[in-house]
């Protein structure tokens, strides 16, 4: 799960939070896979978690792109918009994150 380019992002942003109300052994089948670019934003955004996104890379399959909802949570920043560590990020980019919709808002704006 990425960016929304166009659309509605609050729309999106629902989407989201009843995602993660799934459980975490939740498969998540890409519709398109941009898992390569995924990680450089990631890498980029949130160098500290680079742990947990070398070991998704690690088992991250071209012909077959497939995780679950729990590894996700723990690399992809679009899931991860209320941790600290994103939180963080946020604040040192002078970006609004009081509160969720502004946190899910400012990282919809960093490219």
């Amino acid at each position: 799960m990425g960016n929304c380019f166009s659309g509605d992002l609050r729309g999106f942003l629902r989407s989201i939070r009843r995602l993660l109300e799934l459980p975490g052994d939740t498969l998540i089948l890409a519709g398109h896979d941009y898992v390569r670019d995924s990680m450089l934003f990631a890498r980029r955004l949130e160098p500290s978690n680079l742990p947990a996104l070398e070991a998704y890379w690690k088992k991250y399959d071209p012909a077959f792109v497939c995780s679950s909802l729990q590894e996700e949570r723990h690399v992809n920043p679009y899931l991860r918009f209320n941790d600290p560590g994103i939180v963080a990020v946020l604040r040192e980019r002078g970006l609004p994150a009081a509160t969720e919709e502004e946190r899910w808002l400012s990282l919809m704006s960093i490219e």
